[in-house]
């Protein structure tokens, strides 16, 4: 009776000590918990640097989400690649223009009547260009720039022959226009000829920087102008007409293709459409693009 008592006095003591042993467990993975959440969270409240949000930006834009930079504070330089045909022998290419269609262009001869409406004409033309070209990299898009109604690029046809469209359309990189694009010339309905330089862009690490503002932008091509003599006329003219609306573009850069570098766009200030006039965004120096 005695042997079978201490017996249960050494079962009982055994399940006490493995409860004490679970209940220390628990206690340490309690007293770890804050821990492991801080590690999990240290640097969630760091605001992050312009190098961090145009990363973030351009992976967003490879995962099909739409951006804009168009109001950024902070824009990379980027590096351009050229987009080719997916059947090249139909097209003539010139290493400045791009590529040309057809291999051998003619005068186009409307033999049907033109679309009726713009938008059918452009929704041809997009069709056109993504049968010949592929589907446009992630980020890119073409934007209208012009329509002529006639196939030779006259605002209105000239001859019988010359009915159809004239479309323009801009590359654009994450809602910033750029210097390449495409002329679509549509004869009637069917019949195309085209002028093509598209490119796909990626932004080049570490050369993210703060954009100057359009007023600054305006101010130092004021001061180029004053630097090299010109009257007071002049620069009355030029900066404060009315139609002088500097916009944000990627162009090719001289400042940043040098050392055998020749795929470089950088973010810049265009003074008005059809003005050669241009200010680097990133430094603020003006410069002709002649």
């Amino acid at each position: 009776m005695a042997l079978r008592n201490q017996d249960m006095g050494v079962t009982c003591r055994r399940r006490w000590f493995g409860i004490l042993a679970s209940i220390v467990q628990f206690l340490v993975l309690l007293a770890n918990i804050p821990f492991v959440a801080g590690q999990t969270c240290k640097g969630a409240g760091k605001p992050p640097t312009p190098s961090d949000v145009v990363s973030s930006e351009i992976a967003g834009a490879t995962r099909g989400k739409p951006h804009n930079w168009s109001e950024a504070d902070d824009l990379p330089l980027l590096a351009q690649a050229i987009i080719r045909p997916i059947n090249p022998a139909e097209f003539s290419a010139d290493i400045d223009e791009g590529f040309s269609y057809p291999r051998q262009p003619g005068p186009l001869h409307a033999t049907e009547k033109p679309f009726e409406h713009d938008d059918d004409a452009v929704a041809a033309a997009r069709s056109w260009i993504t049968a010949k070209f592929g589907r446009l990299p992630q980020g890119v898009s073409l934007g209208v720039d012009r329509i002529d109604h006639s196939s030779s690029g006259r605002p209105e046809p000239a001859f019988g022959w010359d009915q159809g469209h004239t479309i323009v359309f801009r590359e654009i990189y994450c809602g910033i226009p750029t210097d390449s694009g495409v002329v679509i010339y549509i004869a009637g309905k069917t019949k195309y000829a085209a002028s093509v330089k598209l490119h796909a862009y990626s932004s080049i690490p570490g050369t993210a920087k703060r954009i100057v503002g359009k007023a600054a932008a305006v101010k130092a091509w004021e001061d180029r102008i004053k630097q090299k003599g010109y009257d007071a006329t002049l620069l009355a003219q030029f900066g404060y007409q009315k139609n002088l609306k500097p916009r944000l573009v990627y162009v090719w850069s001289p400042k940043y293709n040098v050392g055998g570098r020749s795929n470089v766009v950088a973010p810049t200030w265009e003074l008005g459409r059809d003005c050669k006039c241009m200010v680097d965004g990133q430094s603020g120096i003006a410069w002709l693009n002649d």
